[in-house]
């Protein structure tokens, strides 16, 4: 039987954690809720949500977070990949470690890039 690989680029940015924090909460709830969305409709699913996976997140985007923020950026798109049935838990004894990388982008024209790999 073939690994589980999904590789996918969803033209939206994720709102900064350093923004989002200081908007109300029921922007909050509605941005989470979009990523799960957005997640969910471009993902392809396994039969059965895996139960090791590997993880690497891009942000393609004109200006370059710090770490924390580019980390804290994806996780909605982290849960949303719980949420579709991608990956059982995002625990780190499930995912281990993700990986996070940020590429510059033209402005305007930013998307982000989830690759998931079966273990």
């Amino acid at each position: 039987m073939d690994k589980y690989y999904c590789h996918v680029d969803i033209d939206d940015l994720p709102m900064m954690t350093n923004k989002s924090r200081r908007c109300h909460w029921a922007v909050q709830n509605k941005e989470a809720k979009k990523w799960k969305r957005l997640v969910l409709f471009n993902v392809s699913r396994p039969d059965e949500p895996l139960k090791k996976a590997s993880i690497k997140f891009t942000r393609h985007s004109s200006q370059e977070p710090d770490f924390d923020g580019l980390v804290s950026g994806f996780k909605h798109v982290l849960d949303g990949l719980k949420h579709a049935g991608v990956i059982i838990d995002d625990k780190p004894s499930i995912i281990g470690h993700p990986s996070y990388e940020w590429l510059k982008s033209p402005g305007k024209k930013g998307f982000i890039t989830i690759k998931v790999t079966e273990l």
